[in-house]
């Protein structure tokens, strides 16, 4: 019998260990990434000063026909300001080839928006596995026009990156799974969201409805690419408050349009990533939804609050 206890008693410390491994490796990784983000988003690694890079831009852009790119500036670091609408545009059809978009008008939009003293993410909305040929052009065309015009300035080259987000991930990032609004109602938001941004106001209000609701999508990239940013600097220092990320007021709308509160800081991240930050720190129900996940991390912020409070 003891030696039945025994076995079984290694098995448990071998378990033990292997989840301190686990977590510490998915600490690390966490860590890493949300260095990286607050460092290439927030400008962390720089002297207040900052004359080296100024500001970054996110470009969230829809590829579709009645699409179009929004560019989003976040103020220079030291003034810790919200960010602010830098350019616009919508997309051009190729006069050759009417069904798609013009690769010389996204080429030459990259360009004018990749000033020098800047860093760079172009986020494009890519369809399902299932979209059609000419939407894989667009897409296609999308990211390689955009490359080369970032490759145009020496910090876009350097400081620049596309990448691609799935239309679920970024919806359902905003909002969850079963509560998007439709199409109307993101233009609708939009306006609320970039409220005092004229070059927005001006195009929403002067296009036809199918461009308003492609130029309030690219919007919208910009805000989840922001907020998954800020997602990962928080699940990084759980279950602590992330520290030194200036305050974005389009952000704050956002979550006041969702009924929700602390839940939104976590809300960008997968199932997967909060399973992993909130385990440890309190009991998971084995096939917990998302939902669940957000609330669970918030109640174990709360605690945390409350335990150190002064």
């Amino acid at each position: 019998m003891s030696e039945t206890n025994g076995h079984r008693g290694r098995r448990e410390a071998e378990r033990e260990a292997t989840a301190l491994a686990a977590r510490v490796a998915c600490s690390g990784e966490a860590h890493a990434d949300a260095l990286h983000a607050g460092d290439r988003v927030f400008g962390w690694l720089y002297d207040p000063d900052t004359s080296l890079i100024l500001r970054h831009v996110v470009v969230g852009a829809d590829p579709d026909l009645n699409g179009g790119a929004v560019a989003v500036r976040v103020h220079p670091y030291s003034t810790g300001k919200a960010a602010e609408l830098s350019a616009l545009h919508v997309t051009e059809r190729d006069e050759n080839m009417p069904e798609v978009v013009k690769a010389e008008s996204i080429f030459a939009y990259t360009k004018r928006v990749a000033q020098d003293y800047a860093s760079f993410d172009v986020v494009i909305e890519r369809g399902s596995a299932q979209g059609s040929f000419r939407a894989g052009i667009n897409i296609g065309r999308w990211g390689a026009s955009a490359t080369n015009g970032l490759g145009t300035s020496a910090f876009g080259a350097t400081f620049g990156s596309v990448v691609y987000v799935d239309a679920t991930a970024w919806t359902h990032g905003l909002w969850g799974r079963g509560a998007v609004p439709g199409k109307r109602e993101r233009v609708i938001l939009v306006k609320e969201l970039f409220d005092g941004m004229e070059a927005m106001e001006d195009a929403l209000d002067h296009l036809r409805q199918p461009q308003k609701e492609g130029m309030a999508d690219a919007a919208l990239i910009t805000v989840h690419k922001l907020a998954r940013a800020r997602a990962l600097v928080a699940q990084a220092t759980f279950p602590r408050a992330p520290e030194g990320i200036p305050p974005i007021p389009m952000l704050k709308k956002w979550e006041e349009t969702t009924g929700l509160d602390g839940p939104n800081l976590y809300s960008t991240l997968r199932r997967d990533e909060l399973l992993k930050m909130v385990r440890g720190h309190c009991k998971v129900r084995r096939g917990a939804c998302k939902a669940e996940l957000l609330n669970l991390a918030w109640d174990v912020v709360a605690r945390y609050s409350d335990e150190n409070a002064d």
